[in-house]
């Protein structure tokens, strides 16, 4: 049953909204819990701890039932994205998904970044949890790029931030210059 918000899944109260180019961070947030209650986000979990204990291969019931949560939610859109793989192996599907829609890399990372810092508390009429939604959404689009913090991305984020923003686009230049992905602070400088 769908409408413009999302869909009930499998006859439950949970509903997710339909995955989108746009929406991917809520969806899955969304989708975790879905997952989390049927004690199947255990096989798409990408952050098991090296001290647990193996889960073991989902069973093939499993990566059916994976699948059957996931393809109602996908809007046409997401459905000609990924026309080539299978819907039958859930966990390859939810793979294919964050391979197809998750930004990843050095210029991602550093375009988020400066998001996240230029985040501002609206000023009127808002509540925390909206301000507290828009900051998880760039936190977990930031993680999403698989960068790590480090010395060498921190002191890019203050030269980009501190460069002059002049009519000649000394910004733009040295953003569309340069090979983000090797760049390090010596090369910046």
């Amino acid at each position: 049953m769908a409408d413009s918000k999302g869909v009930v899944v499998l006859n439950t109260p949970n509903t997710a909204p339909k995955l989108t180019k746009k929406n991917y961070g809520e969806w899955c947030m969304h989708m975790r819990i879905l997952f989390r209650a049927r004690k199947l986000w255990q096989f798409l979990d990408d952050d098991v701890e090296e001290d647990e204990e193996p889960i073991g291969k989902p069973t093939r019931t499993q990566l059916m039932d994976i699948a059957d949560l996931i393809y109602p939610l996908l809007s046409t859109e997401i459905r000609l994205l990924l026309a080539s793989d299978s819907f039958k192996d859930g966990v390859a599907l939810w793979k294919s998904i964050k391979t197809a829609l998750v930004s990843t890399g050095k210029r991602e990372y550093i375009k988020l970044q400066r998001q996240l810092r230029a985040l501002e508390y609206p000023k009127s009429g808002s509540r925390a949890t909206t301000f507290h939604a828009a900051y998880k959404k760039l936190v977990d689009a930031i993680e999403a790029t698989g960068v790590k913090d480090s010395a060498d991305n921190r002191f890019l984020l203050e030269l980009l931030d501190k460069l002059p923003h002049d009519e000649y686009g000394t910004t733009i230049q040295f953003w569309h210059g340069m090979d983000i992905k090797y760049l390090t602070s010596d090369k910046a400088l």
